[in-house]
């Protein structure tokens, strides 16, 4: 009798939660590969009666727990672990690698990287633009040494494409710099790029030559950090990684890096190519998700606040 009992006082704590659905009702699905039970609802309709799913019952491992509403660490914990498991998921798929679609299945890891980066931002700059959000969130967040390296093979393409006598210091520059790369192959990493205070008082400071149209030709759009955001915008909007590395030599290491090729072109800035491997977009994930988490904790805030939790796509309607 009494282990009848048992399982039916769980149920019953259930009844707070339920109360505060829009129609007193829920249903579960139990994902059996994932070991998971889900709880649903219908969210309410106006934000006076507004439900927030994150304060239904956290139930593991086919237990429930946690039946009235979570604590902030809770919520934190949550949140964090949800992330967790997704960078594991990613990274599960590396064990294809052996397969003739090994190019392919790095390139989507690679985009679900980029993914996780974009959700953490939201939860720390919800009111930024795209950009503004992603950048920022790498720079405060990401613990990356080389974010605001300036990439030396972008800034001397761009001098000897810009002909004008106020490129020519940068032109000279970049001309010396790219000498002591020697093409041996190794690769050059990101301590090799110059940074921003060798940059600046060589760029032109004519605000023509800053802005031409809507294509800006100022310095900092060749800092890593705003490359990585292209990066990210070619992998998430054309559904490709550019430049020409080998997917064999960004196997192993989780550092960017040039490489250099045996390329047609006479120019020794054609022959190099930036490459961000796949583990270096892993780390950032993890990192980022690290140094976040101690964030929240130490400012006693919700991650999940701005994030859409309705059953709705638009969010102002849950």
């Amino acid at each position: 009798m009494s282990s009848a009992i048992a399982p039916a006082r769980d149920y019953l704590k259930f009844i707070h939660a339920v109360q505060q659905t829009l129609q007193q009702s829920v249903w579960l699905t139990y994902d059996k590969d994932a070991d998971v039970l889900y709880v649903n609802t219908i969210a309410a309709a106006s934000p006076a009666r507004r439900f927030d799913k994150r304060h239904l019952p956290q139930i593991v491992e086919g237990k429930v727990e946690n039946m009235g509403m979570p604590t902030l660490e809770e919520i934190i914990t949550t949140f964090v672990d949800y992330y967790q498991g997704q960078i594991q998921r990613i990274e599960s798929l590396c064990d294809k690698y052996e397969s003739p679609e090994a190019h392919y299945i790095q390139t989507f890891q690679k985009i679900l990287f980029v993914a996780i980066l974009d959700a953490l931002s939201k939860s720390v700059f919800p009111n930024r633009d795209n950009r503004g959000r992603f950048v920022s969130f790498i720079e405060k967040f990401a613990s990356w040494a080389d974010a605001e390296r300036v990439s030396l093979t972008h800034i001397a393409a761009l001098a000897t494409r810009r002909p004008e006598p106020d490129y020519e210091q940068l032109r000279a520059f970049c001309s010396r710099r790219l000498a002591t790369w020697i093409p041996n192959g190794k690769l050059i990493y990101l301590p090799n790029d110059p940074e921003p205070r060798e940059v600046e008082p060589l760029w032109p400071s004519s605000k023509d030559y800053q802005e031409n149209g809507k294509r800006n030709w100022k310095w900092e759009r060749y800092q890593h950090v705003h490359l990585l955001y292209q990066y990210r915008n070619m992998l998430v909007h054309e559904f490709h990684k550019p430049g020409s590395g080998s997917n064999i030599a960004e196997l192993a290491i989780d550092e960017p890096y040039y490489m250099h090729y045996h390329g047609e072109s006479p120019s020794p800035i054609d022959n190099w190519t930036l490459v961000y491997p796949r583990k270096f977009l892993q780390k950032l994930c993890k990192t980022s998700l690290h140094t976040l988490e101690s964030y929240f904790r130490k400012n006693s805030l919700d991650p999940t606040l701005h994030y859409n939790w309705g059953d709705l796509w638009i969010d102002e309607l849950n």
